[in-house]
């Protein structure tokens, strides 16, 4: 230690440097365990995506650009963003063909349990739940 090349370290008490030696100890092996947990996360994290976020971004490039440019030419900056949300979701796909998850039977029967709705009901309850248009007080 540098007090002990120094001639000093008699004045430095054996319980201070005890006390000195366990917490330099104690915060390097909670550093090495930080970066094992951070690394092993960073490798079997996995993420289960909303798809409506992938079909709102695909409706709002379809909305926002026109197919095509002056002279009538292909709008391929329109494409390239439909393209990169799609890659994006492919990524997503071929990343969770590594998921293996057991069957919860509690939740597949709780699942099979949901009542089955029609299509024009399943589009009420939605614009039930997040109408068209909502009107904002000034």
């Amino acid at each position: 230690m540098l007090l002990e090349k120094e001639g000093t370290a008699k004045v430095v008490s054996q319980e201070l440097k005890k006390s000195t030696a366990n917490r330099l100890d104690y915060h390097r092996k909670k550093q090495l365990k930080y970066r094992r947990v951070k690394s092993d996360v960073g490798e079997i994290q996995g993420t289960v995506p909303y798809l409506g976020t992938f079909l709102t971004d695909l409706t709002m490039i379809d909305t926002a650009s026109p197919d095509f440019v002056e002279d009538g030419l292909i709008n391929f900056e329109k494409r390239r963003k439909e393209f990169d949300v799609l890659a994006q979701l492919k990524l997503f796909q071929a990343a969770a063909r590594n998921y293996h998850l057991k069957p919860d039977s509690k939740f597949i029967t709780w699942f099979c349990s949901l009542p089955h709705l029609t299509e024009d009901q399943c589009y009420s309850l939605s614009c039930l739940i997040e109408p068209h248009s909502i009107q904002r007080p000034i």
